[in-house]
């Protein structure tokens, strides 16, 4: 299929979210089996949106070859089984604007971009639309983002989603006062979901989709029926 428009992405962001937690061989290696695996059995439940991040992803001990390959065995594992979301590493704006064009070609649906460090609104912005552009896939918003930058960067009409991972007070405003721009989750549990879902948050990080996916889309269901 072709890329997502932003619009058919925050559309299809509703439910709980497989955060890959990076797999490793005895000998170290990234275990793509197991990647594969993990998805097959999340995406035979019911789970359609796969993501990785820096966190989970494990980056910080990945070269950047090996992030590249990580991307593409996930992309390719979900192909049209659901959404991929891709994560940059954080380097500086031509680095970040490489890696998305590379998540492009292989499949993925979106990338999430960390917020650059030490810099100002306006080279932040600057920043998030170099890579946009470059790209041309939705782009996933990742850190702290206070809302007079906010309101700046849903200007790029490719900016689509926020991954939240601040406090619970943040999680409640950003979704209140841009829940109706950005796909907004919780970089947290089922029950930091909660206390947003009633704001209008629809999807999620799931602690259980890698290892009980039946559970992670039990509990969502029981979201959508109303019986919580």
């Amino acid at each position: 299929r072709g890329p997502l428009s932003p619009t058919e992405f925050r559309e299809r962001m509703r439910g709980p979210i497989l955060s890959i937690p990076t797999p490793f061989t005895p000998d170290f290696a990234i275990d793509h089996r197991a990647i594969r695996s993990m998805v097959a059995g999340a995406a035979d439940v019911g789970v359609r949106i796969f993501a990785l991040t820096k966190g989970n992803g494990q980056y910080a001990y990945l070269t950047d070859n090996e992030i590249r390959e990580l991307t593409r065995t996930l992309s390719q594992a979900v192909g049209d089984q659901g959404i991929t979301i891709a994560a940059a590493p954080s380097g500086w704006t031509g680095q970040v604007a490489d890696y998305a064009r590379f998540a492009a070609t292989v499949g993925a649906d979106a990338v999430q971009i960390v917020r650059p460090q030490g810099c100002d609104d306006e080279a932040t912005v600057a920043h998030y639309g170099t890579v946009a552009d470059a790209c041309g896939l939705p782009i996933v918003l990742y850190g702290d983002f206070p809302s007079e930058l906010l309101k700046k960067l849903v200007n790029i009409p490719a900016v689509s989603a926020l991954k939240e991972d601040v406090t619970l007070n943040y999680y409640i405003d950003r979704q209140r006062h841009f829940g109706d721009r950005l796909a907004i989750f919780g970089g947290g549990t089922e029950s930091r979901f909660l206390v947003a879902e009633p704001y209008g948050s629809n999807c999620y990080y799931s602690a259980y989709t890698a290892f009980a996916p039946q559970a992670a889309m039990d509990f969502w269901k029981m979201v959508q029926s109303g019986d919580q």
